[in-house]
């Protein structure tokens, strides 16, 4: 029995000590570019990133900001303006799903588009990771039509985590630590060495 609780309370303390390194997830990350391009069309516009993709909150607000994206002339020569706004939810990106909710993702060049929808997730190199999706180009007011309508657009976003800080331990785990230190104490004076 004495090796049964000394080998449970060795487990116990590497748990305990592991636990210490548990992070959390980022919810802002730095938009660094993407791209763009047309379905059909062998013309990507390589795009600068600016500002931060804040997960769960909107950016950006109408036709004439840009949330995500410097304005960048399209191979068409118009202005693109990105930013995020409902009624779908705000972006959120799940490291461990691999996945991005980006259907609040939109574009203007005059009439604003929906341009979101759900993205996969790939992981390029240490805290970068890259978004990427299409969607059917489809005016955010019904009553609206534009040169872009019926056509698909693919997108990339390339965004930056920060590192994830080390949550701190609870005191109720350290007072668990404390009992399972005393318990070993106790069995091992109850079963002396032989």
């Amino acid at each position: 029995m004495f090796k049964t609780a000394q080998t449970f309370v060795h487990a116990a303390i590497a748990v305990l000590l592991g636990m210490g390194a548990i992070a959390a997830h980022a919810a802002t990350y730095q938009v660094l570019g993407g791209t763009f391009h047309f379905q059909g069309s062998s013309v990507v516009t390589s795009l600068t990133g600016v500002g931060n993709l804040v997960e769960n909150s909107y950016q950006g607000n109408d036709s004439t900001s840009t949330a995500f994206f410097l304005e960048t002339l399209d191979e068409y020569g118009i202005a693109i303006h990105t930013y995020s706004a409902g009624p779908a939810l705000a972006p959120t990106i799940n490291l461990d799903t691999m996945q991005a909710d980006m259907r609040s993702f939109n574009t203007a060049e005059g009439i604003d588009y929906h341009q979101g929808a759900i993205a996969s997730v790939t992981h390029l190199s240490g805290n970068d990771y890259q978004l990427s999706w299409s969607s059917l180009f489809t005016p955010v007011n019904a009553y609206e039509s534009g040169s872009y309508d019926g056509y698909t657009g693919f997108w990339t976003m390339t965004v930056r985590a920060p590192a994830p800080a080390p949550v701190p331990l609870p005191s109720a785990v350290w007072l668990l630590g404390a009992g399972l230190a005393s318990f070993a104490g106790f069995m091992r004076r109850r079963h002396p060495a032989s």
